[in-house]
């Protein structure tokens, strides 16, 4: 990792830039999930929803690269213990932004992915959202924040970390097996491929 880069907690200031570099992890995904394919809508509600502290979207929930205040990188993770008011807080960003239908709209679509992509297990820290900015790929962004994340999972004693892959990202797909992540699991159904990594420490 480079000395002059620092891992930090994302800000509100954040993000506008942070907005583009999610939705660049899996723009496919987001913009199905949340605006049923409007890409430019996906850009604003996570520019929205990234101004505020709580929920899946908000900052708080997810850790940057600095580099001269400059933000790099980003990532975030989840498992099984996440904060009770957790889902609420996604929900009433949802609804502030979407209204009532739309809301109910993003639940029915969220449950379509959910058949698609396994809830972690008890031993695994889930890392999502994972993105480098375009002039600083190929310089060890991604393996800065993965190492972040699994010293996290030891923290919190998980076993091992996994990141969800959408299949036609190949280029995801083998920056993630260079850094050491096998392919746990691949359903013909799904358009999605598991990826998992033991803690170094085991």
């Amino acid at each position: 990792m480079n000395a002059k880069w620092i891992v930090d907690s994302a800000a509100g200031k954040d993000s506008g830039v942070l907005a583009t570099l999610i939705f660049n992890s899996a723009p496919t995904m987001l913009s199905a999930l949340l605006c049923n394919g409007d890409q430019q809508n996906t850009l604003k509600y996570l520019h929205f929803a990234l101004s505020q502290p709580d929920g899946q979207y908000g900052f708080k929930n997810h850790r940057v690269i600095r580099f001269e205040n400059t933000v790099i990188g980003v990532g975030c993770s989840w498992h099984d213990s996440l904060a009770v008011d957790f889902d609420q807080r996604t929900l009433e960003s949802l609804h502030a932004f979407f209204g009532i239908e739309g809301c109910a709209d993003i639940l029915q679509r969220s449950a379509e992915l959910s058949a698609q992509i396994s809830r972690p297990e008890t031993t695994q820290l889930v890392i999502g959202h994972l993105s480098t900015a375009s002039d600083y790929q190929r310089q060890g962004v991604a393996k800065a924040l993965i190492n972040f994340f699994s010293n996290q999972a030891i923290n919190l004693s998980k076993q091992s970390v996994v990141v969800d892959v959408e299949k036609t990202n190949t280029v995801a797909m083998k920056c993630y097996q260079k850094l050491g992540f096998t392919v746990q699991s691949c359903a013909k159904e799904s358009h999605y491929h598991r990826l998992i990594k033991s803690r170094p420490d085991l």
